[in-house]
């Protein structure tokens, strides 16, 4: 069986299962002498590793490497690691297990689309799993990584596409009402720039990449994209607390607004608000770097309490650097990791030692909305 574009390996195995008449696509991973002996257990699937792993489903699904690597999370390893850090095992790069855990939902879960369930040839994507993609660049909805009537997380290698395994109810995968995704703004080119650097053309629609248009991030390679994207997810999460990001994105002068995103779970949202103020540093270039830069760094003066001086010297001379020259990109890059690695070391010091999060929560709000003379620069 020919996997079809961007499937998931543990997609294609149940599609092998059921043309071969089996109800449970686990028997598949049954060795083909003894039968008793698993090629590869659940959670190795996604992330094949060993030669032995890799010439045992050749022989089941009658696929060369190449395309078995194809279909597992190690795809993506190129576009997510260092170069050095990307090791070598089966003459291609692989994820390392701190890097699988870290961009990707736990191995045994996933996500899924409602219409993508509805289409004549009914598989998972393997881009479904990353936590950080919301939402299907086919039919620009919200993914859903629960089940809408029992709340369980959704399996990969389950007998249904469409039925969750825990509740039994039929197709509920399938018919749960679209959450309609934004197809303006930031969140949406947030979205299709991060799939862009992953390499993902599954119907992936290119609109909004011309809000970065003359701005650096377009020079970024995919790996410094998302370890700065990454860098900037602890930030939001110490430094802006997400009664916060709100007035931040207000600040900012946003024209399109903030997508509030109400009927997702908090982590949904989450990463949502992670995505759209990252790229709003670098939409409209350079309308919103200088602004947006230097409230942070009064958020975190304030949130430091006449601590960290040092740091926050050396971080307010790097501001100076990256938004009153012209920085070359190696600059860009090494200073936005210095800011964001001391802003998140910071926030997360003062925030954990001081228990000063609820009490400095109202002063952040201001130094952040206080900034419209800033956001005007």
């Amino acid at each position: 069986m020919v996997p079809c574009p961007w499937e998931d390996i543990t997609s294609l195995l149940l599609r092998v299962a059921r043309r071969l008449g089996l109800s449970d696509a686990q028997r598949l991973l049954k060795s083909d002498q003894s039968g008793e002996r698993p090629i590869a257990y659940d959670a190795q699937l996604p992330v094949l590793r060993t030669s032995h792993a890799y010439a045992a489903m050749e022989r089941l699904l009658h696929l060369p490497e190449t395309m078995l690597y194809g279909l597992t999370l190690h795809r993506f390893a190129p576009a997510l690691l260092l170069p050095s850090h990307a090791k070598e095992s089966t003459q291609r790069p692989l994820l390392s297990r701190e890097g699988g855990e870290h961009f990707f939902f736990p191995l045994l879960t996933s996500k899924v689309c409602p219409l993508c369930l509805q289409e004549q040839e009914v598989y998972a994507r393997v881009y479904w799993r990353m936590k950080l993609i919301l939402s299907c660049p086919r039919h620009h909805c919200l993914l859903f990584d629960a089940c809408p009537s029992c709340h369980a997380p959704i399996p990969t290698l389950r007998s249904s596409f469409t039925t969750c395994p825990y509740c039994k109810k039929n197709d509920r995968y399938r018919l749960e009402k679209p959450v309609v995704f934004p197809t303006r703004g930031l969140l949406f080119a947030g979205e299709v720039f991060l799939m862009r650097a992953l390499g993902i053309e599954d119907g992936a629609d290119s609109r909004g990449i011309s809000l970065f248009q003359a701005s650096p991030l377009l020079s970024f390679e995919p790996w410094l994209y998302f370890q700065l994207l990454e860098r900037f997810g602890e930030v939001c999460r110490y430094l802006l607390p997400e009664q916060l990001r709100l007035a931040f994105c207000q600040h900012l002068l946003i024209p399109e607004g903030y997508p509030s995103l109400a009927s997702a779970p908090k982590a949904t949202r989450a990463r949502a608000q992670q995505l759209v103020l990252f790229h709003a540093l670098f939409a409209y270039w350079p309308k919103h770097w200088s602004a947006g830069l230097t409230t942070l760094q009064r958020v975190a003066r304030e949130l430091a309490g006449g601590c960290c001086q040092d740091e926050l010297a050396q971080s307010d001379q790097l501001l100076h650097v990256l938004t009153t020259h012209q920085p070359d990109l190696d600059t860009i890059a090494s200073g936005l990791k210095h800011l964001f690695e001391s802003w998140t070391r910071l926030a997360h010091q003062q925030t954990l030692t001081q228990c000063r999060e609820d009490l400095l929560l109202p002063t952040r709000h201001r130094l952040i909305t206080r900034g419209n003379d800033v956001g005007g620069e």
